[in-house]
């Protein structure tokens, strides 16, 4: 009897020491990746090599958009102004993993970038109402309405310094400016900082129905 009871007291303080150094497996939770690394990291993570490179978007070729899990991803300033160019993409899902900075670029609306939806009157293709003895005439333009109805998601990243002028001339008269000139239902503009942004029109000939910084003219989106 003495010695079970000896050997169970040192068995007891086997278990102690073997426990104090660490020589017993513990079982501890598994720690998510959200858990360990913030969200900001994991986009610098993700913006780079071919992803810097790639065009239009960052994930070309691997996702097609329709989902808020299959977004198009943007971590460049030239993949952002590819949206504006790509009109058959307004209605996807996009996904910004890197801030933005345009204080390089001049942005001029149709000229040097294409806004993403607009809300203008573009000169008709048939019109032959144009002399060429230097006097303008009456010329026919035709409403030319394409909002951006898809979603962007900023994913809480910042954009600077997008500083865009809308220019009227022959071909185009914008009705609305702003980076988004045109947004329709169901389309939403989400977790996105703007700073020392600025959009501006070039002239006063045509009635304006919205300016903004961010949406020009909003039918219904959020």
């Amino acid at each position: 009897m003495k010695k079970n009871c000896a050997l169970r007291l040192f068995l007891f303080y086997v278990l102690i020491f073997l426990g104090m150094t660490g020589c017993l497996e513990k079982t501890e939770p598994l720690k998510e990746w959200s858990d360990t690394i913030t969200i900001e990291q994991q986009d610098l993570e993700y913006c780079v090599g071919r992803r810097l490179t790639n065009s239009p978007y960052a994930n070309s070729g691997e996702v097609e958009g329709i989902t808020p899990s299959t977004s198009f991803t943007i971590c460049t300033e030239e993949q952002f102004l590819e949206i504006g160019a790509r009109s058959q993409d307004w209605n996807k899902h996009f996904l910004l993993k890197a801030d933005l900075d345009f204080v390089h670029y001049d942005l001029k609306a149709n000229h040097t970038f294409k806004p993403i939806g607009v809300y203008r009157t573009t000169l008709s293709s048939g019109d032959t109402d144009i002399d060429f003895d230097g006097v303008d005439t009456e010329l026919d333009y035709v409403e030319d309405d394409h909002p951006f109805t898809g979603v962007f998601d900023g994913n809480n990243h910042t954009i600077y310094r997008f500083r865009a002028t809308f220019l009227n001339d022959i071909n185009h008269q914008y009705k609305s400016i702003g980076m988004f000139p045109f947004l329709s239902v169901p389309g939403v503009i989400k977790n996105l900082k703007l700073v020392k942004h600025r959009v501006m029109k070039s002239d006063d000939d045509e009635v304006m129905y919205g300016m903004g910084m961010l949406v020009g003219y909003n039918d219904g989106g959020e």
